[in-house]
């Protein structure tokens, strides 16, 4: 009876640690999700002056200047007297948004009820906590035995598809462009011998980590190494990335893993505004934030703060590239957000040996019928690891090529802005101006940018223009540099123009849209023996091109 007694005894006593450990965390439970995180919008930023113009460097004023960009109320800060009211209703303070005109806190149901009372404040917003998700960075990686000539070989060609050689013949390497790259840390890259000539430049212009709120971001990820390594990396015999001498930004926005990974579109928004007085042009994202803080419905351009943010960095002359995600083998499939904002680069990957779309690669559209990605470009590549090469994979690592890309173009026409810059590169798309959802326009060819080039003599051009639209007389007239010129009139709308060699082979990099007016160009070693193929009402007709 004792020996049963006391085994009862001490179960009973057993159980009253556990209870109250119990009710312990029920209790922070409880008092967890009686504080409510969420966003309180302002209806106005009150009275100011155009001191706020101070905020902002040199680089971002002349930014604005060039692209004619007027300065409003999304430059002005937040009200301080308005955070000052706020927070003192709050029990945390997370940061503000000026875009937004929002402020980000913690409080009590209670003290919500007082702060939607006040009469400066238009509409508050939930953020909802999935805090128990941890952060995915969409690649994959494995190590490659010591550097071999075949791999060397083969990270020398990995980016070809996107013509780099157009660039460095030109000596077009993002020059005088400033890049900000949103990430979650840059583990070691200021240690990389393919980085180096960033730090020894000095092209790395300012940092900041919205997490600690400090300027220390060379660690917790390697992941934004990675993505800086196909924007600027360099080596004695291998161009990583086209924007070498581009200077940068660098912003460390989420965590790999952590309790509070629902406040990451904040850190982003801020990251992105911070890049604005910073001056950027052009933002580097290869982040895709999807069920951690979305529902699919949501993917629509207009509902996630995130988005609208990158769509607002348009207005202020910065394009965003980013990358599509890594969901087509998940259940989600689809891009996340920001990669839904239209007035964004968003990019796919594709295989750089064949330039079809990736096994991973998230496809479109959006949820209200959009195209995304917008192109696509190399995602399966090889990357420098001391005395070998890994093999990594994801949109993360498209992104950047495309964003160099970018960069590169920018130097080449700096009157450029930012709608143009972004309209331009989905027209020089390998499909354009025919699309899918998983290649968008296809891969950005930098050939389309110099047609027009005097350094390519006999290089053919194509024209188009409606003569009499009512019609449909249409005149096409092929024309080479030194005048000489052919014409052809008939009636019907085009649908597309060709090149086609006489096997039929069709020139992978000039269909274009036929509202431009130049329509296409071939250079001159590969003219000969080529037709132009007229397209239209699913009919074709063709004309032999003129010898020189």
């Amino acid at each position: 009876m004792n020996s049963i007694f006391n085994s009862s005894k001490n179960k009973r006593n057993s159980s009253i640690p556990f209870l109250l450990v119990l009710s312990f965390f029920l209790s922070i439970f409880q008092g967890v999700h009686a504080q409510q995180w969420g966003y309180v919008i302002f209806k106005d930023k009150g009275v100011h002056d155009n001191s706020f113009q101070n905020n902002f460097a040199p680089a971002a004023i002349e930014r604005r200047f060039l692209q004619n960009i007027a300065w409003d109320e999304r430059d002005v800060p937040v009200n301080a007297n308005y955070i000052s009211l706020v927070e003192a209703c709050s029990d945390s303070t997370f940061g503000s948004s000026r875009w937004l005109n929002a402020l980000v806190i913690q409080a009590r149901e209670s003290n919500w009820k007082v702060i939607a009372e006040l009469p400066f404040v238009q509409e508050i917003e939930w953020l909802e906590s999935n805090s128990l998700l941890t952060a995915e960075f969409p690649s994959t990686s494995f190590s490659v035995s010591t550097m071999s000539e075949y791999e060397t070989s083969e990270a020398l060609h990995q980016i070809d598809l996107l013509e780099p050689n157009q660039f460095v013949e030109r000596e077009l390497f993002g020059k005088n462009t400033i890049i900000a790259v949103l990430d979650a840390g840059f583990t070691d890259a200021d240690n990389l011998d393919h980085l180096s000539h960033l730090f020894l430049n000095n092209q790395i212009v300012a940092t900041k980590d919205f997490l600690k709120k400090t300027e220390s971001i060379y660690s917790h990820s390697e992941h934004g190494t990675e993505v800086l390594t196909y924007l600027a990396g360099k080596n004695d015999s291998v161009q990583f990335g086209l924007a070498t001498e581009a200077n940068y930004l660098l912003a460390r926005v989420t965590p790999n893993m952590g309790f509070f990974r629902f406040l990451n579109d904040v850190q982003w928004i801020q990251a992105l505004e911070w890049a604005d007085e910073n001056g950027a042009s052009l933002v580097n994202s290869s982040l895709s934030f999807t069920n951690q803080l979305y529902e699919r419905k949501d993917l629509n351009g207009r509902t996630c703060k995130i988005s609208i943010a990158a769509n607002t960095a348009m207005d202020k002359g910065i394009l965003v590239v980013n990358a599509a995600g890594n969901e087509l083998q998940n259940g989600w499939e689809i891009i996340g957000a920001p990669a839904d904002a239209e007035r964004i680069l968003t990019v796919g990957s594709v295989d750089p040996k064949t330039g079809y779309v990736s096994s991973f690669s998230s496809v479109g559209p959006t949820a209200d019928g959009r195209l995304k990605p917008d192109v696509c470009a190399p995602g399966e590549l090889l990357y420098p690891d001391d005395d070998k090469y890994k093999r990594i994979q994801g949109t993360s690592f498209a992104t950047p090529l495309i964003c160099g890309f970018a960069a590169c173009i920018r130097q080449l026409h700096p009157d450029w802005d930012s709608e143009k810059l972004w309209r331009e590169i989905r027209q020089s798309g390998s499909l354009y101006p025919y699309f899918d959802y998983a290649h968008g326009f296809g891969i950005p060819r930098a050939s389309y940018f110099f047609f027009d080039d005097p350094e390519e003599p006999n290089v053919y051009s194509v024209q188009f223009n409606e003569t009499d639209s009512l019609n449909c007389n249409n005149l096409l007239t092929i024309v080479r540099s030194d005048g000489e010129e052919i014409s052809e009139s008939f009636s019907a709308p085009v649908a597309f123009i060709q090149f086609v060699k006489e096997t039929g082979e069709v020139f992978k990099y000039n269909v274009s849209r036929p509202k431009n007016k130049v329509i296409a160009s071939i250079p001159p070693d590969e003219y000969l023996g080529c037709k132009l193929r007229v397209v239209y009402d699913r009919h074709f007709f063709e004309i032999p091109i003129p010898k020189p």
